[in-house]
């Protein structure tokens, strides 16, 4: 989980996190796969691995842009002005998944994280709504 607060994760690499993150815990509660545990059971009360992550990300996102006196303030929301993104890139940039997180456009970004208890609140609904 470390650096997680950077990641732009696909659709595809959320999937194949939350199947590895329900292998260990098959494994730590010793359970096989052919007893066909359900989602329930394994998880319990605890978040995906993908929604913790989408919450941490959020959080950091926040927390820099509402610091004003470091230099992550100026870069949180950085995207490139020219060019295209070459072969092999994420289809994705680091502002365009937060906007896709939010549910919101890429430019209304700035304005929820100046207000930081509508931000909180809004990212709390963001986990909310992606718990199984």
């Amino acid at each position: 989980m470390y650096g997680a607060t950077s990641w732009t994760l696909t659709k595809s690499l959320e999937k194949s996190l939350d199947g590895a993150y329900t292998r260990m815990l098959r494994a730590v509660l010793d359970l096989s796969w052919k007893q066909h545990p359900t989602l329930k059971e394994l998880y319990d009360n605890i978040p995906p691995i993908s929604s913790t992550i989408r919450d941490r990300r959020l959080r950091f996102a926040g927390h820099c842009f509402r610091s004003k006196e470091k230099i992550a303030s100026d870069l949180i929301l950085w995207q490139p002005s020219h060019g295209l993104r070459t072969p092999g890139r994420p289809s994705k940039t680091f502002v365009d998944k937060l906007a896709e997180d939010m549910n919101c456009k890429t430019e209304e970004l700035k304005n929820l994280m100046n207000d930081r208890k509508e931000w909180k609140e809004r990212v709390m609904a963001c986990l909310v709504h992606s718990t199984r």
